[in-house]
């Protein structure tokens, strides 16, 4: 065996790679010997069992005569065509070979191999393959067959030197693995990182030491890629170029440092001894790696370099001007950002006054204040103005101290100074949107006022002061909102101001307002969140409207609109008066007089002898009778007697008989509840309303069924009209030669307003109407 080995100039690793040299020497030498007595012992066998796993009966056939056709062995051969039925012969026989086909009933390619390493430790298996299934045959190899056969190309004498080889290869393993054993138990034993790698970059061998310092354990890394586990990403590249280079090489140096990755994420620096391992033909077949823990000295190394960093960059890289300059104004000292500052070299400043780059509307009170230092006050802070380079003007906040001497006088001074310009130009920039917000909220006739988040005052406009009875506005500033709001409204101040912190806008609230003094008025607020940078409520803004005059103008409004409701019903009451003593006159003086002149004329009728005359007067009787039914129906359509004499749900049932009779409409009324004996202007009014709505059923719905409802809820009678016409959209409208339509309905709702009662209209084209009335009941 050829070793390439790079070592690093360390006693303990130096030992520990002899320990691992001598032992692998003494390996391979008992390897040689065992090699030669095995060729021995399968010189002289007379007798050799195999197992035949091949549920094809053709397949099976072809082997065994190869088997048979040997010259200088004898074969046992023990079949099985199932995995399961094979592991059964295991059990119960001698094997000492196994030649098995990846495809069984049971089994399928790599897992069979598996099944049946888990049964047999040391008896060497041969697989069977296709003709296109090399690959499935190398796998095999590599997770623990000793050979692999492709069944087709089989001829006997590459049958008897794949057992042979086989046979060889499977002794060599079991040699190896002990050796490996006492490898390990060295390795196990030693503080430092043993690893072993195959050439695919996988982990045949990781000692106790390297998975306690990783947090892995051993079946979960065995097997696995090492630059997958163990390499973090930013590295991977360079070191699989290293192993590439390392394993191509024999004179590449492979010691090197570099981080692995543990379990839990963290980096370990670790300090590599690699060697490559090469078989009799000097092809690398694995690497040993032998490591050093070394994240604490790099730790400490990098915490050196660190506070080294620091250290610089406090003396030498400071981010704030640094000058010394002695009493009379000369500089002796200055730093790179004070060069930088200048875009001068530091000789090209030394010797130069302090004072040549102070801004000269600056210049005589900063000298003034530098010759106020003492030993009492010997430090100040200051800003203002500088001449930098380009002579531009920057604004600086400097902080200047004096030295002294041990005579106690000053021998220099030290000025720290700090660019504040964009500072000083945000706030210019602020206290312009200030000043222009201020215009705008002056200018603005509503009165503008800001709270901090407990509801106190912090800024009021001069309207606001104005319209809450304030000489000046800044007398309103720590007022809490709520004074200025009467009692009555305290809870909704409460209630308002959490919906303002969950929407951050909240428009036109009214409250009633205290002005000073104790009077009142309606006040219309609308606010928004003042928030900070993060987005936190720091604040509110409000706005507020005096709107007195417009509510005043509303009841105003609301009062005239209920006059005229009364109007309206009052003259409702007295057309309907009228209606009933026309109708009464109709039917006590016209009827009367009609139904005399009928009885007359039938008297005259039966006396008469001459045909003629009788003809006449049949004609004229005919008249009257004619007048006589037109009278009473005239006179129940002014005002039916039946609602007067037998109450609302029997008038109502009248005028359904009347849309049966005459438009063919079936018809049904339901009363549910005793009906009280009703007021006499809303019994007027309910059977006007109900009169209307089948009016307009009959006009408009093309309804062939219509339902009245009667019920009591409380104190309120509820009405229910009900057909299945046509219906319409409820929403919307409908519109008529230009002119809307519905005003008798509007005219209904108004009145039934009047008395507090409702009229909702539930209607959907093609799916019929429902109108709903409600009126509280007074009793008559």
């Amino acid at each position: 065996m050829i070793i390439q080995i790079g070592l690093r100039n360390k006693v303990n690793n130096l030992i520990l790679l002899i320990i691992i040299l001598i032992i692998i020497k003494n390996e391979n030498k008992e390897l040689f010997f065992f090699d030669t007595f095995i060729f021995l012992m399968l010189d002289k066998m007379n007798s050799l069992s195999v197992l035949l796993i091949e549920d094809n009966p053709g397949d099976a056939f072809l082997i065994e005569e190869m088997l048979n056709a040997s010259k200088d062995w004898k074969f046992q051969v023990i079949k099985a065509i199932t995995l399961k039925q094979a592991l059964e012969k295991i059990q119960n026989h001698t094997i000492e070979v196994i030649i098995a086909d990846l495809g069984l009933p049971d089994s399928q390619g790599i897992a069979t191999v598996y099944e049946i390493l888990k049964n047999v430790k040391s008896i060497p298996i041969i697989v069977l393959t296709g003709m296109n299934d090399e690959q499935t045959g190398n796998e095999a190899v590599i997770r623990g067959a000793q050979d692999y056969l492709i069944k087709w190309n089989i001829n006997p004498d590459q049958l008897m030197r794949s057992i042979s080889y086989s046979f060889h290869r499977k002794k060599i393993e079991e040699k190896l693995i002990a050796s490996e054993e006492k490898f390990r138990q060295v390795i196990e034993n030693i503080q430092l990182l043993g690893l072993m790698l195959n050439m695919d970059g996988k982990i045949i061998f990781a000692n106790d030491y390297l998975l306690k310092l990783s947090g892995w354990k051993r079946e979960e890394v065995i097997g696995k890629d090492w630059l997958e586990v163990f390499v973090p990403n930013h590295i991977k590249e360079k070191i699989s170029r290293i192993y590439k280079e390392m394993k191509n090489s024999p004179e590449f140096p492979a010691a090197y440092e570099y981080e692995v990755l543990t379990r839990d994420g963290k980096l370990l620096v670790i300090s590599w001894s690699n060697m490559v391992h090469y078989d009799q033909n000097e092809n690398p077949i694995s690497i040993t790696s032998i490591g050093e823990n070394i994240s604490e000295r790099i730790n400490y190394q990098k915490a050196l370099v660190k506070n080294e960093k620091r250290y610089r960059s406090i003396i030498e890289d400071q981010t704030q001007a640094i000058a010394r300059y002695k009493p009379s104004g000369i500089l002796n000292f200055v730093n790179d950002s004070f060069c930088s500052q200048q875009n001068k070299k530091r000789e090209e400043i030394i010797g130069r006054s302090i004072f040549s780059i102070i801004d000269p509307s600056d210049l005589n009170r900063v000298k003034k204040k530098i010759e106020s230092l003492n030993k009492v006050n010997p430090v100040l802070t200051d800003e203002h103005k500088i001449i930098v380079s380009g002579n531009k003007i920057k604004w600086y906040s400097w902080t200047d101290r004096a030295i002294f001497d041990e005579h106690g006088n000053i021998a220099e001074y030290q000025s720290e100074g700090i660019d504040i310009t964009e500072r000083k130009m945000a706030e210019e920039a602020l206290q312009e949107s200030e000043k222009k917000f201020r215009v705008m909220v002056e200018a603005s006739p509503d009165a503008v006022i800001t709270l901090d988040m407990a509801g106190k005052i912090n800024y009021a406009s001069k309207r606001a002061s104005d319209l809450f009875g304030f000489k000046k506005a800044e007398l309103l500033v720590g007022t809490e909102f709520k004074d200025l709001v009467a009692p009555e409204h305290h809870e909704r101040i409460k209630s308002k101001m959490g919906k303002l912190l969950t929407e951050g806008t909240l428009l036109d609230v009214l409250y009633i307002m205290n002005r000073k003094g104790g009077a009142r008025f309606f006040g219309e607020v609308s606010s928004s969140l003042i928030t900070n940078k993060e987005g936190e409520p720091e604040g509110k803004i409000s706005i507020i409207k005096d709107i007195t005059e417009r509510k005043n103008a509303e009841s105003a409004i609301k009062a005239y609109q209920q006059n005229l409701r009364s109007m309206a019903s009052e003259l409702n009451l007295a057309e309907e008066k009228e209606r009933r003593k026309i109708a009464v006159d109709l039917h006590d003086d016209l009827g009367q007089t009609l139904a005399m002149t009928r009885i007359k004329l039938s008297a005259i009728k039966s006396k008469n002898q001459n045909a003629e005359i009788e003809e006449h007067l049949l004609e004229m009787e005919k008249h009257v009778t004619h007048a006589i039914k037109n009278s009473r129906s005239l006179t129940y359509e002014l005002s039916p007697p039946i609602l007067y004499e037998f109450g609302l749900a029997a008038a109502v049932n009248w005028k359904l008989e009347q849309l049966l009779g005459e438009h063919n409409i079936n018809t049904n009324m339901e009363v549910t509840d005793e009906l009280p004996e009703l007021r006499e202007d809303l019994l007027i009014l309910l059977f006007r309303a109900v009169g209307e709505l089948l009016n307009n059923i009959v006009k408009h719905a093309q309804a062939k069924n219509v339902s009245v409802t009667f019920n009591m809820d409380g104190k309120c009678l509820n009405i229910l009209v009900t057909d299945d016409g046509k219906g319409f959209d409820a929403l919307k409208p409908k519109k008529k030669d230009g002119h809307t339509s519905g005003i008798g309905l509007f005219s209904l709702r108004e009145r039934l307003e009047y008395f507090d009662g409702t009229l909702t209209i539930d209607s959907n084209i093609n799916k019929g109407t429902k109108v709903y009335i409600t009126l509280p009941v007074i009793f008559k």
